[in-house]
């Protein structure tokens, strides 16, 4: 497998400390703004305190779309990109896909390889209803 448990984690880890760094910038830059009104502070300080908030924030969003790969990599690798809430319509041969909805969850979760995977997709017009199959013709059976 390509993406591993051990990357999806670290990253997670990335996240969840960007995600404090991109809290305390922004306190920096609340008590920068008011230092600037007050007169103690620069603009070009209060300026800079910004750049500063939004470089976390743009590394925080890099990580969140670097995860959000790594999940659609992993569900693609182990054939569960598509999830019981994702809705199919398929029309009988020989027209295509009519309908497709894939919820944003698919993306977001990892997959629970337990359960059973996918939706059951079945030709609405066609439906032999054959219970037993095997190499003999049916009346050898």
């Amino acid at each position: 497998m390509t993406t591993s448990i051990d990357t999806l984690q670290e990253l997670a880890r990335d996240i969840a400390y960007e995600m404090k760094a991109v809290g305390e910038y922004r306190q920096s830059f609340n008590d920068m703004r008011e230092k600037f009104r007050s007169g103690a502070s620069t603009m070009l300080d209060t300026i800079q305190t910004e750049q500063r908030l939004t470089t976390a924030e743009l590394t925080l969003v890099d990580l969140r779309l670097s995860m959000a790969n790594a999940i659609a990599q992993l569900r693609y690798e182990t054939a569960t990109l598509l999830s019981t809430e994702t809705t199919l319509r398929v029309p009988g041969f020989p027209e295509g896909l009519e309908q497709t909805n894939i919820t944003q969850k698919a993306f977001e979760t990892l997959p629970d390889l337990s359960k059973p995977v996918g939706p059951v997709l079945k030709d609405r017009n066609h439906d032999p209803n054959i219970k037993y199959i095997s190499g003999q013709p049916p009346w050898h059976h």
